[in-house]
């Protein structure tokens, strides 16, 4: 039994590790897409930095609400776990890590990186949801499945907005960048402060 705990143990550690250098390297890619490697500002304009303080508002809370999950699902609470619920964390983490090295490197390009945002937050809410059933010993409070309805309700102002634009169909509509930029800069400052404030006693 000792040596189960201590497998799986190894296993959350490798998992929490993975995401956090995943995590890294999609910041390092957001710093690079305004920064060059010598230190030198890569024709920053505003629509950039406002895609970056999204990026910045949107990694925190997923970093932070990710650790505390592992550490809630499998180290805080006495109940055994199967190896199913933790492949899925791994597998739907990882996707997310590599979402955000994406959205990273779409920086410049502010309706891709719209794209890519609601993605991460549509993959995000199946793994809340897995998540919730999995791993919720209260389903009444579980900030798994305060995650999801926070995400889905960000993903309906996104796709309202995506629609007034016009980004839907083969030929999207052009955007203002800067505009667009603020509107989405936006939805994701709201998305977070709701996040931190419905479930800040998970976060603590």
């Amino acid at each position: 039994m000792a040596d189960v705990i201590s497998t799986r143990g190894n296993s959350i550690q490798h998992l929490a590790s993975l995401y956090t250098v995943i995590a890294g390297l999609a910041l390092a890619t957001a710093v690079h897409s305004l920064i060059s490697s010598e230190g030198v500002l890569l024709d920053v304009s505003w629509p950039k930095i406002m895609l970056f303080a999204t990026f910045i508002l949107t990694l925190l809370p997923f970093y932070h609400g990710a650790m505390r999950h592992l550490d809630m699902a499998f180290a805080e609470q006495d109940t055994e776990r199967g190896a199913a619920p933790l492949l899925v964390d791994f597998v739907i983490l990882f996707l997310e890590g590599c979402i955000f090295v994406a959205i990273a490197a779409l920086i410049r390009e502010p309706v891709y990186f719209a794209w890519g945002f609601l993605v991460l937050l549509t993959v995000d809410v199946v793994w809340g949801f897995l998540a919730y059933l999995a791993f919720s010993a209260n389903r009444k409070t579980a900030p798994e499945l305060t995650w999801c309805w926070i995400n889905l309700v960000t993903i309906c102002f996104l796709v309202v907005y995506f629609y007034f634009e016009k980004l839907f169909g083969a030929s999207p509509a052009p955007v203002d960048p800067f505009y667009f930029s603020l509107i989405i800069l936006f939805i994701a400052s709201i998305r977070t402060v709701v996040d931190y404030a419905l479930t800040w006693e998970m976060y603590k």
